[in-house]
């Protein structure tokens, strides 16, 4: 427009690209591991070849080992023993472990409505087993206490304590 003045803005929309152009920026890229980066990046070109798998499934253990707790099927020791390194970080943030939460929920709910993992295939036995074991309803608390800790990272919450509060709150509705 001619008569604006100032910074003018375009809006384009952002596209996924579907499951087979992932596979082939994948095969161009000869990038490892393509399977998982492919689920886990949704989409996005940018996500595949820059993610740190390493890192992300380390984090994800630690989610899947909060989840298999608050669900019943290992006990809290099991919990406190793998948080551990988690809570002598000092440079993990909750919030990257918060995003990974939502998605193993989302997983999670497909899962106990007998469908296949849409991120985290390769744990799909894993989920599997979680969603054996809740309800929808327990699935519907779990989020809430995520989003309830996605405002109290705000405020600078002890990370390990919020996560242990959740778990047990999830164990004993």
């Amino acid at each position: 427009d001619r008569d604006v003045t100032g910074v003018q803005t375009c809006a384009l929309p952002i596209c996924r690209l579907s499951d087979v152009d992932m596979q082939e920026f994948a095969r161009a890229k000869d990038l490892p591991d393509a399977d998982l980066r492919i689920a886990v990046a949704e989409g996005s070109p940018g996500i595949a070849a820059c993610i740190d798998l390493d890192e992300f499934k380390t984090r994800r253990a630690l989610m899947l080992a909060a989840f298999d707790c608050a669900a019943g099927l290992k006990p809290f020791s099991d919990w406190v023993q793998q948080s551990e390194s988690f809570t002598n970080s000092r440079t993990e943030k909750l919030e990257s472990y918060l995003k990974l939460a939502y998605g193993l929920l989302e997983d999670i709910l497909r899962g106990m409505l007998g469908r296949v993992p849409a991120k985290h295939r390769d744990v799909d036995a894993r989920i599997t087993k979680i969603a054996e074991s809740v309800t929808f309803s327990w699935i519907e608390r779990a989020m809430r206490h995520l989003d309830e800790l996605v405002i109290m990272v705000r405020r600078n919450i002890q990370k390990t304590a919020a996560l242990d509060a959740m778990i047990i709150n999830l164990r004993n509705p």
